[in-house]
């Protein structure tokens, strides 16, 4: 049975296509435009997506041999997000997009290889959840509320 594990895939590749399809709508010139959260541009929120899809992998990587679930803790949210933002504002945008899309090749592979068990952690589906299609989807309806094609919340 791999109910779980499809659902989780198909959930991950629908909330990609709709964040790709978002960002395929900006304008080259206005990728390092601040103002899609808060400050950050949409070049900062690629960096940021890919951070969040990294620490998910390494956090269930960490898991997997253990089965504790406290290394599936998230640390302080806000600080890596200041951190890692301003980190990679020094990357080039298009080093950032291939890391974008390898990384999520790499979120890919780990969740379609987890077993149905492993899938059932209720800490895993979260740390999938909240760290790849709903963060995705979070991003996606900031990016379409700067472009203008949603109504601000």
């Amino acid at each position: 049975m791999r109910a779980r594990r499809d659902q989780a895939v198909r959930e991950i590749d629908e909330a990609w296509q709709g964040l790709k399809q978002a960002l395929a709508r900006v304008p080259p010139e206005r990728m390092e435009e601040g103002g899609v959260v808060g400050v950050w541009s949409i070049k900062d929120v690629i960096g940021h997506i890919t951070t969040w899809e990294n620490e998910a992998i390494d956090a269930i990587q960490s898991y997997l041999p253990r089965g504790d679930v406290k290394v599936l803790a998230w640390p302080d949210v806000d600080a890596l997000n200041e951190r890692t933002v301003n980190a990679k504002r020094q990357t080039p945008l298009a080093e950032l997009k291939a890391d974008f899309d390898t990384t999520h090749a790499r979120v890919l592979e780990l969740v379609g290889g987890l077993t149905e068990e492993v899938l059932g952690v209720p800490e895993v589906e979260k740390r999938i959840r909240i760290d790849t299609f709903a963060h995705y989807a979070e991003h996606t309806g900031n990016i379409r509320r700067w472009l203008g094609e949603e109504p601000s919340v």
